[in-house]
């Protein structure tokens, strides 16, 4: 009945996730058995939509926003990063010209690697491209098979949890089809790994960003509240390279990065109150329990550092915004020393 109402097997196991509690290697076998193949390569926005209480027809008009802040960063790490993406313009071209999964994850990776570097091995990232859907394990589920677009997928994890995906996509994003039936790929995935994070007690927001190089779209999926994915207020484009002065591209490079540091804070953060949490529950005390409540404020004072560096760089402040860059950064720094 679920398959009927939902017009498709993979909105049908989305249904499932949010009215049952199940073993996933438990439904892989099921789903084998009944010879119905799970592909969320497959899946499109009139399906997915009604799955989280949006309008097919209003094409994300109807989805709830929110605004999302950047968190300063230091310009000697700015400075490396510019480094890094030249590099990268010079190894696979500019981005919009890329042709394949490759040459987009190089150009990707060049913006964000130093910046995921500063959380020391705590934050793991998986590149891969997304080529099968075969059933390895539980999270297998929700890999998606390649489409004739091709595709590449950057999962990045916190203490077990999954808190971000990146899905990049070596097309232009302006074509509202195509973008709204991958944008529907995304939406399915998130929302199946924010089931196998409530499955192994690491409940945290879900951010899927969706990327062709220039554009970048955020989703949100938060069922510790609301189950609903919120769409950012406006899609965030860096300038155009081949039309854009490099001092303007580089700028738009630098918001971009800052708001990927923020987006890595809250995670880091929601994941040490989510543990913290547990942690109380199970009536957790001692060592453990002070060095969760250290984390949390250190990683609290790091976001908060970043935001102000932000607020004040708007208003003009340029030294204002590099301290308090360089005390976000320390603040991170003492999460790990201290």
């Amino acid at each position: 009945m679920a398959v009927g109402r939902c017009l498709s097997t993979e909105a049908a196991v989305l249904y499932l996730l949010d009215w049952y509690d199940f073993d996933l290697s438990h439904l892989h076998r099921a789903l084998k058995k009944n010879g119905l193949d799970v592909c969320f390569s497959r899946v499109l926005f009139s399906t997915i939509a009604p799955v989280i209480s949006l309008n097919p027809d209003a094409k994300l008009g109807d989805a709830k926003r929110f605004d999302l802040g950047r968190a300063r960063i230091t310009n000697d790490l700015f400075s490396k990063i510019v480094d890094d993406v030249h590099m990268a313009i010079n190894i696979y071209g500019l981005p919009r010209e890329h042709t394949d999964t490759e040459s987009l994850s190089g150009n990707i990776f060049s913006m964000i690697s130093r910046i995921i570097s500063k959380f020391h091995s705590l934050i793991k990232v998986t590149p891969k491209p997304i080529t099968e859907s075969h059933f390895t394990n539980s999270e297998s589920l929700v890999h998606s098979c390649c489409n004739n677009l091709g595709k590449i997928e950057y999962l990045f994890r916190v203490f077990g949890g999954t808190f971000v995906q990146i899905v990049g996509v070596p097309c232009d994003l302006n074509d509202q089809k195509k973008y709204l039936d991958i944008a529907a790929q995304v939406m399915a995935e998130v929302n199946a790994y924010d089931y196998i994070n409530g499955r192994n007690e690491l409940q945290c927001p879900i951010y899927g960003i969706l990327c062709d190089g220039l554009s970048f779209e955020l989703f949100r999926f938060d069922s510790t509240r609301t189950p609903q994915i919120t769409i950012g207020m406006s899609r965030f484009s860096l300038a155009d390279p081949r039309t854009a002065s490099t001092p303007d591209y580089f700028r738009s490079v630098r918001e971009l990065c800052e708001l990927f540091f923020h987006i890595l804070l809250l995670g880091y953060e929601h994941r040490l109150e989510s543990m913290n949490a547990n942690l109380n529950g199970e009536g957790g005390v001692g060592q453990a329990r002070q060095e969760l409540k250290m984390g949390m404020c250190y990683a609290s004072l790091a976001r908060m550092e970043g935001l102000s560096g932000t607020r004040l760089y708007e208003e003009g402040d340029l030294e204002g915004a590099e301290r308090h860059a360089q005390m976000a950064a320390v603040n991170l720094q003492d999460r790990f020393v201290k």
